[in-house]
């Protein structure tokens, strides 16, 4: 039977790592004390982009609650994805529907975010195999195995801020399992206390005829994941995550468009930290009490994903990249779960997700 989930990490064989599913609701973490300091958000993108202020609530343990607030001027309805960006606030759309959506949004004020909960730990640990050299439609540098991660993830550049949009996705499975799935964006690859890995996003989850949702942060092995909404998230709801993680800087921003939420968090380490030069946009199935499970079957699909840091903010496909495949590791990879398509022109693609698999020792990886 599987337990508890850990933090996402990246091990010595280079490994991800990411969050929970049996949800300990650590009883109100209440704010320990309110800095009621503001502060130039001078590391946001481009610094002609009309910067805001961002104003921050000590939630304890590190952890600092936020809350944007824009440049006297700026204007949404009218700015650049740059500019957007810059507030915290995600890309035009093209779809109508979307757009609608995204106007009563990103026109709308915004409060405080509250503090999040600590939840139970998973692991996420990414397998690097031998590349796999099979055709595929990507313009990518190479296609890689794993036994959880399916996405893309772009490296050969300095990288500090990952965006991304998403609908929720349905969580799928039979009566009486559990199935799991996670879809974020990420700076980094937690391979140490000085290379940590800055996350953000959902986990729709089949917990034995359950439907789960969930918003949720990370920076990891700095702090275990944290639920930030496990309540007004729905499938469908459309959602903007931007992950940052620079030299001694890492924060998260989540906004649920649909019902008009941001959450902000920020972490202070207490020695340097940096980013590795990857940032990733990624579905994936966690490790839970050393066994990956199941996982919940669909297509989710990235509306848009772009990076920036030494590089302008600028398309995932327009960037240097490799996309990971995922399959079952049991004596090798015996069936494939989840694949990537092709990166369209905004930076959008689908991950699909074809097989549930089985649940897997995820020692039984460590050879593959």
């Amino acid at each position: 039977m599987l337990g508890t989930w850990r933090p996402r990490r990246r091990s010595s064989t280079p490994a991800r790592a990411r969050r929970v599913v049996a949800r300990t609701a650590a009883a109100g973490m209440v704010i320990a004390a309110i800095a009621a300091m503001t502060t130039p958000a001078t590391a946001k993108t481009n610094a002609d982009a009309l910067a805001p202020t961002v104003a921050r609530h000590y939630c304890g343990n590190n952890v600092y609650a936020l809350q944007t607030i824009p440049h006297t001027g700026f204007n949404p309805l009218t700015a650049t994805d740059a500019q957007l960006a810059a507030n915290e606030l995600p890309p035009r759309p093209t779809s109508p529907g979307d757009l609608a959506t995204w106007k009563r949004f990103v026109t709308a004020g915004r409060g405080m975010s509250t503090c999040p909960v600590a939840t139970t730990n998973r692991t996420h640990v990414l397998h690097d195999s031998a590349p796999a050299v099979t055709p595929n439609a990507l313009p990518a540098q190479y296609a890689e195995h794993s036994p959880n991660w399916a996405g893309n993830i772009d490296d050969d550049h300095y990288y500090t801020n990952a965006y991304t949009t998403f609908h929720v996705p349905a969580a799928d499975g039979t009566s009486g399992a559990y199935y799991y799935k996670s879809v974020w964006d990420g700076i980094g690859q937690g391979d140490s206390y000085a290379y940590p890995l800055a996350q953000g996003g959902v986990d729709a989850d089949w917990l034995s005829n359950h439907l789960s949702y969930c918003l949720w942060w990370e920076l990891y092995p700095w702090n275990d994941s944290q639920d930030v909404d496990c309540t007004n998230v729905h499938y469908g709801d459309l959602i903007y995550v931007h992950s940052h993680l620079s030299h001694n800087d890492a924060w998260v921003y989540i906004s649920n468009e649909t019902t008009g939420k941001t959450y902000g968090y920020s972490y202070t380490a207490s020695q340097d930290i940096w980013p590795d030069n990857t940032a990733e946009w990624i579905v994936e199935r966690p490790d839970i009490s050393g066994y990956y499970p199941k996982t919940s079957k669909g297509t989710v699909t990235f509306t848009s994903a772009h990076a920036s840091g030494s590089v302008s903010y600028t398309d995932a496909g327009d960037l240097p990249h490799y996309y990971t495949t995922m399959w079952n590791c049991t004596n090798g990879p015996d069936e494939q779960l989840a694949y990537p398509g092709g990166i369209d022109s905004s930076g959008g693609y689908s991950v699909y997700i074809q097989n549930y698999g089985t649940e897997t020792k995820a020692d039984a990886c460590s050879t593959w």
